[in-house]
């Protein structure tokens, strides 16, 4: 009994040996393989040979450990070891060197069929080379026939565990346990085989009722053939559970790869080797397109194919090595004339980064693209730059977002001043709520609209425009951005405005020629018939006053007569600093009673061709009545310069302003905010500024002022020289 046990224990021991060493040879053929597939140093090389030399010496050691501790053995005797054992024992190890060399580089099945034979004899050759130097009578030709078949079963098996050996459709760690599972029990079953036959037949017949072997034998032998039954049961059953997820894996892996192949960027894998990097993965319709294939690509270096292509950064390592830090990598590149956006990342395990990988992106096309964009940018920017018209984008609540910059000489404000505000405190005028109603229905119904509206100025004044706004709308109809773009018509508006006038002082004139003819008749007989009745009775108090409303009524007919047929006068030169200093001169006691003062300021001598005492009515009529606007304590101020070809004249006051709705009809006739006015006297003005070719602007903002604004055509240096 103690005998058994020490016997199974060496056998187990055995057992463990062999697969020990086996393991041990199937992961140095790993490595020589990996350094085989990878090698592009002469270093690698060396380092792939010495890795194959190990896994060859670990094979043989494999053998030999089986063959000398396996207590099957028959006469096992280890002392007797001889030339013929040494012999046998550098022809295993040739052999199981050319089992690896095959292995290595197999990538067909002849490779694999001479790799097997290759093993088989490596076995075959030590242990019968060995066991010739026991001294054992030869073996009868009827038994060879057995030997035939156990050695063709080491061959299948040999097969088998090669084959799952470079079988990729399992991982490295299966193929590896697998493998050497399969080898294992293939030495250590067919010595166990070989060994019973050599003791049946070199103990001559067996007794009727004896088994060939002893009671411990034949449990040492049915627990290793037990052994190996399990072992092919389980690499079978594995075998059929792995064909079924092959096929289930081979399909995905044929549809990542025909995405991978189809889809237009570039993908890829690289994996460090020493002091560089080398594609594990490459593919892509980019690939393609560059003039490459993944067979040019795959096992390469980053070295080896930029030497190839010139073309590749000589910052690639830089970035590589940056990806391996963990940072996120992008960068662009030109490769073979094809312009390329890479990022890449590493790949981690366990908390180390093991590979790298990437993604590109042509940017040929998008270089293109962009260009052309910018072009037709720089193009919309120059028209939007040096447009006259106001351009502006709002956002949906009417903020402002951009301003061209027109926006500076149309309403003194420029973009920074504007970015960010509303736009709604800056219309103003009588078209503010219409044209907020207008953008309240544009906003609802998402069509463009036309308003005319008014903007306020940066100095204060009202300027008039016609915008068109065009709603930005996203793609399920919500408002997003409204475009504007606006015309100064401000101009146009005092042009219609002075030929509403106009028209209205021609009516005006022909009603007061008619009237004035048809009242000025009667008026000289009353007013003669009057003087003499005062003359008879001078004591009777109301002639004088008859005569003075005579009188009133008379100048009344006067300005109609003038309305209706201005006399031809002689124009003469005039300084507007010099007549204007007589109309302060003149204005000044009326301006004492309400407590204001009276300024004048003349920058320059500013000399115009007019009519003296008509051109000092027009002064006098402004001034008056921004004396009568001031409640008390204010001031009005005359401001005399000269603006180009145009003499400039500004009366302004700090009285309390104009309401927009007044502003617009003043000039009209008889429409006057004074009670005791006959709203002719800003009409005949406006008619004598025109007469002179010149314009009268009013502007007022109420609680800080009004200011009249009178251009006249400034006299020419020749014309003053001459007189």
């Amino acid at each position: 009994m103690a005998a058994m046990v020490d016997r199974t224990l060496l056998v187990i021991l055995t057992f463990v040996l062999l697969f020990a060493s086996m393991y041990m040879s199937i992961d140095n053929f790993f490595e020589a393989s990996y350094q085989s597939k990878n090698s592009t140093h002469r270093q690698e090389a060396r380092q792939r040979r010495w890795f194959m030399w190990l896994a060859s010496l670990s094979l043989t050691i494999s053998i030999l450990t089986n063959h000398w501790l396996n207590p099957l053995r028959p006469d096992a005797n280890v002392s007797s070891f001889g030339m013929v054992d040494i012999v046998s024992i550098i022809a295993g190890m040739i052999l199981t060197h050319l089992t690896v060399r095959l292995s290595v580089k197999w990538s067909h099945r002849p490779s694999l069929f001479l790799a097997s034979l290759s093993l088989t004899t490596a076995i075959f050759v030590v242990h019968f080379g060995t066991d010739s130097s026991l001294n054992k009578p030869a073996l009868a030709p009827s038994h060879a026939v057995e030997l035939v078949i156990y050695t063709l079963f080491l061959y299948g098996f040999c097969t088998l565990g090669l084959w799952l050996l470079r079988n990729r459709h399992f991982s490295t760690n299966t193929r590896s346990l697998l493998s050497t599972i399969v080898l294992t029990l293939a030495v250590f079953g067919y010595y166990d085989a070989t060994s019973l036959y050599t003791r049946s037949v070199n103990s001559g017949p067996i007794a009727t009722g004896s088994s060939l072997l002893s009671g411990t034998d034949i449990h040492l032998s049915a627990m290793s053939q037990a052994m190996f039954t399990i072992a092919i049961l389980l690499i079978l059953t594995n075998g059929f559970v792995n064909r079924y997820l092959h096929r289930r894996q081979r399909v995905l892996a044929e549809s990542i790869s025909e995405a991978m192949t189809s889809q237009q960027g570039l993908v890829f894998m690289l994996v460090p080797n020493h002091d560089t990097y080398v594609f594990r993965v490459c593919d892509g319709d980019l690939l393609y397109k560059m003039g490459w294939s993944p067979l040019d690509i795959l096992g390469r270096s980053i070295e080896t194919i930029a030497s190839g292509s010139g073309k590749l950064p000589t910052d690639w390592l830089h970035y590589c090595q940056s990806a391996m830090s963990g940072e996120d990598i992008v960068f662009d590149m030109e490769v073979r004339g094809i312009r390329l956006l890479i990022s890449m990342r590493a790949v981690e395990r366990d908390g180390a980064s093991i590979a790298i990988v990437g993604s590109g992106i042509e940017t040929t096309s998008l270089q293109r693209a962009k260009r052309a964009l910018s072009d037709i940018e720089q193009k919309y920017r120059l028209i939007v730059e040096n447009t006259s018209d106001l351009i502006l984008i709002l956002s949906s609540t009417g903020q402002i977002m951009f301003v061209s910059s027109s926006s500076e000489s149309l309403i003194g404000f420029s973009y920074r001043e504007l970015r960010g505000g509303s736009v709604v405190p800056m219309l103003t005028g009588i078209g503010r709520r219409a044209a907020l109603q207008q953008f309240a229905t544009m906003r609802r119904t998402g069509k463009p609209i036309m308003i005319e509206h008014g903007l306020l100025h940066k100095d204060g004044t009202l300027r008039s425009f016609e915008s068109r706004c065009v709603p930005i709308c996203s793609a399920d109809g919500k408002l997003e951005n409204v475009v504007v773009v606006g015309r100064d018509i401000t101009e146009r508006k005092q042009n219609e405005e002075m030929l509403r006038r106009s028209e209205n002082l021609s009516v005006l004139g022909q009603l007061a020629a008619g009237m004035a003819h048809e009242i000025r008749n009667p008026l000289t007989s009353i007013r003669g018939f009057v003087q003499l009745l005062e003359d008879k009775q001078s004591n009777n108090p109301y002639w004088p006053i008859i005569l003075h409303e005579t009188k009133q009524i008379e100048d009344i007919v006067a300005e109609f007569l003038s309305l209706a047929k201005p006399q031809a006068e002689e124009r003469t030169l005039l300084d507007l600093g010099q007549l204007l200093h007589e109309v302060q001169i003149l204005m000044s006691s009326q301006a004492i009673l309400k407590n204001t003062k009276i300024e004048l300021t003349v920058s320059e001598p500013v000399v115009i061709q007019g009519v003296s005492h008509q051109l000092k009515q027009v002064f006098t009529n402004v001034v008056k009545n921004a004396i009568e606007a001031i409640d008390g304590g204010g001031r009005v101020h005359i401001v005399v310069r000269q603006r180009g070809t145009y003499a400039i004249v500004v009366i302004s006051d700090n009285g309390p302003g104009i309401e927009p709705s007044i502003l617009a009809k003043l000039g009209e006739p008889f429409y006057s905010t004074k009670s005791k006015g006959t709203g002719l006297g800003l009409l005949i003005s406006n008619k004598i500024v025109q007469e002179h070719s010149g314009v009268l602007n009013i502007s007022s903002r109420l609680g800080i002022g009004t200011a009249v604004e009178l251009q006249f055509p400034a006299a020419v240096l020749h014309e003053v020289a001459t007189q």
